[in-house]
């Protein structure tokens, strides 16, 4: 009898470390730093958002440039200036590290990754930011939280560092407003 225990435990040991790695997340490359790859250090990306509500009208210029760049990870500094209402702040510079390869979220797929969440639609468009066009991939969705709904659009490139060309973002609800981001211009060394 101890024997067919014995063997039982030894047997459930042995089949131990095939269901661990079954547990263990999928690791992919991450979009965010192949798009940073592809460029030499000091290349920045200049975006520009501006919200307006019925209250209010802000925008911020956000300058993320390229620091350093490795096989494994970029380091990616962001610079931010917001114009509220006519007052400029200027954020103290962040620092972000992008690493090459992340886990695949769990329930997530491949394909999935980069779409945001209440997908209604998608398709491709070129879009003009100053004298470059770019090829870029769309996205519709639509969101309730509760009682706010929003809408919105997004469209992005594998040719624009960090990847976001355009989004247009839409609440309805208590405080409606709209949120718009744009790629104002890649600055390369």
């Amino acid at each position: 009898m101890f024997k067919y225990r014995l063997a039982a435990l030894a047997a459930a040991l042995a089949l131990t470390p095939i269901l661990a790695a079954d547990d263990k997340p999928e690791t992919i490359e991450n979009s965010t730093y192949v798009g940073w790859a592809k460029e030499k250090k000091g290349t920045s990306v200049v975006v520009k958002t501006t919200t307006e509500s019925k209250v209010n009208k802000s925008s911020a210029l956000m300058t993320s440039t390229l620091l350093e760049l490795d096989a494994d990870r970029a380091i990616v500094e962001t610079r931010i200036t917001t114009d509220v209402m006519g007052m400029k702040f200027d954020s103290p510079p962040t620092k972000l590290e992008i690493k090459k390869m992340i886990e695949l979220p769990k329930g997530k797929k491949k394909g999935e990754l980069g779409k945001p969440e209440g997908l209604t639609s998608e398709g491709e468009e070129t879009l003009k930011i100053g004298k470059t066009d770019y090829k870029t991939k769309w996205y519709k969705y639509k969101q309730t939280i509760g009682e706010i709904v929003v809408d919105g659009q997004m469209w992005i490139s594998e040719d624009v560092p960090g990847q976001l060309v355009k989004s247009v973002t839409k609440v309805e609800g208590m405080f409606p407003s709209t949120t718009t981001m744009e790629l104002v211009e890649v600055k390369k060394p």
